[in-house]
């Protein structure tokens, strides 16, 4: 009995859905919109609704802050973690690239206080954001990692003094050639003459002491 008032209850709910998503067909916006997103009708709906929602509240600075969070937490921790798995270090890159914005976006908002009196819709913008960056189809956070993210990289090393894989390999090239190259050779015969005539002029000569014989307590020279 339970099993058939589930099936009766899925059947009504799939008749439900097919009539939203024929209702929905007609609606002027929509369509264009499920065709470029790639995202079915009522789904998107429901999507739109919701986005609409927590937007007219964050911008009424309803509960701002833990509502952009929710949106910028929840499913990118699961899209992350699959990315994690996956064989494909592509989805894991863009995933580095939208957690490192978000840093960014924490970092700021330690000044608050300070920002949302010269910009008050800072949460208005931080959840557009976030929809741009997490959307497959805008694919922004891939973006940032491309085209932001990669040409930093050399520059802060640069600026840090940081030794890079390339400088590590020159540097180990160019020891490698002062160590290649030959010392000149001396002939040992000629290193032999060389230092006989140095050691001549470094000794002094002996002094000739004078001979002869003894007599009345002077030398009497020959």
């Amino acid at each position: 009995m339970a099993s058939l008032l589930n099936a009766q209850a899925r059947a009504d709910l799939s008749k439900r859905l097919q009539d939203l998503d024929k209702s929905l067909s007609t609606a002027p916006v929509l369509p264009v919109l499920s065709t470029h997103l790639q995202i079915p009708l009522t789904p998107l709906f429901f999507l739109v609704t919701l986005g609409t929602f927590l937007f007219i509240l964050v911008t009424n600075n309803f509960l701002p802050c833990l509502i952009t969070d929710l949106c910028g937490y929840l499913y990118p921790i699961y899209a992350s973690l699959k990315a994690s798995t996956a064989s494909s270090p592509g989805d894991l890159s863009t995933w580095i690239g939208y957690w490192a914005i978000i840093g960014y976006l924490h970092l700021l908002e330690y000044f608050a206080p300070y920002i949302l009196p010269i910009f008050p819709f800072y949460y208005t913008f931080k959840l557009v954001l976030i929809i741009w960056l997490v959307l497959p189809r805008t694919n922004g956070a891939k973006v940032v990692h491309d085209r932001v993210m990669k040409p930093l990289i050399p520059v802060i090393e640069s600026l840090v003094f940081l030794p890079t894989e390339d400088g590590d390999a020159e540097k180990k090239k160019k020891k490698k050639d002062g160590d290649g190259e030959e010392k000149p050779q001396v002939a040992p015969a000629a290193e032999e003459g060389t230092k006989d005539k140095k050691t001549e002029e470094e000794e002094p000569k002996p002094r000739k002491v004078p001979q002869g014989k003894v007599k009345w307590g002077y030398v009497k020279l020959q």
